[in-house]
């Protein structure tokens, strides 16, 4: 496993609006190809790091947990891209290494910057201290996408912390199957609970619209009747709708 040195920048205490202290760390991770990771060490378990990491200080941290890299890192898909585990060890470098980098930073083009004016969509940083991150959620009502809901307080609030919601993109949803109508008939109903499966399907005949099994609306793509049902016509669209050809 690659090592990492890591340069504690900021150790910090707050406190917020119901007198709770916390105490925080920064740290700046680089690689050995010149990565580079900002990170924070949790409020929840930082207080036993207290007394073991010095601001300014460069460390070597061996046994730890990188989640899979992608060109767009999406708080859905993961809430932790760097962990420590069970068996990390951190050790402190003395005499400090006079080529560790001591600023680190990532820039963007000033043309990049410019599209973000006004942009509603992007959410460059969240102000104020992440108490809980929820599992990731499933779809619910109107969202179609997963998501995570972020608890965040900044110590003005009346003791009622923020709630936002990061959601991914489709990058995050779960990925089809794809399988066939054979193969899906020995399939457990009991293992696929909330499985998506994707069947090939042959046109092989268009009849006409009286002799439909199921019909359904071409315009809003929503259900019209099904067998023995009188319902031709459909509710969701004002003139009616348009219904599907029975396949």
């Amino acid at each position: 496993m690659a090592l990492l040195s890591s340069f504690a920048s900021a150790g910090y205490e707050i406190t917020i609006i119901d007198r709770s202290k916390y105490f925080g760390i920064n740290f700046v991770i680089v690689d050995r190809k010149d990565g580079v990771i900002e990170g924070a060490i949790p409020p929840e378990i930082a207080e036993q790091f207290r007394k073991r990491i010095t601001k300014g200080s460069v460390y070597k941290i061996q046994h730890y947990l990188i989640e899979r890299p992608k060109n767009t890192y999406k708080a859905a898909d993961h809430p932790h891209r760097f962990s420590f585990i069970k068996t990390t060890v951190v050790t402190h470098i003395i005499p400090q290494p006079v080529d560790f980098p001591l600023i680190a930073h990532n820039a963007l083009p000033f043309l990049e910057l410019e599209k973000l004016i006004g942009s509603k969509v992007l959410m460059s940083d969240t102000v104020g201290l992440m108490v809980s991150v929820t599992d990731l959620l499933p779809p619910a009502g109107a969202a179609k996408e997963p998501r995570r809901q972020i608890t965040i307080t900044d110590g003005q609030v009346k003791n009622q912390p923020y709630k936002i919601e990061v959601r991914g993109s489709g990058q995050a949803r779960q990925e089809k199957i794809e399988t066939t109508i054979s193969a899906f008939k020995g399939v457990d109903p009991a293992t696929t609970l909330k499985t998506l499966f994707k069947f090939r399907v042959k046109i092989t005949q268009v009849v006409s619209l009286t002799d439909s099994v199921y019909m359904g609306c071409k315009i809003c793509c929503k259900g019209l009747g099904t067998p023995g049902g009188g319902l031709r016509t459909c509710p969701n669209c004002p003139d009616g709708g348009e219904p599907w050809p029975s396949i």
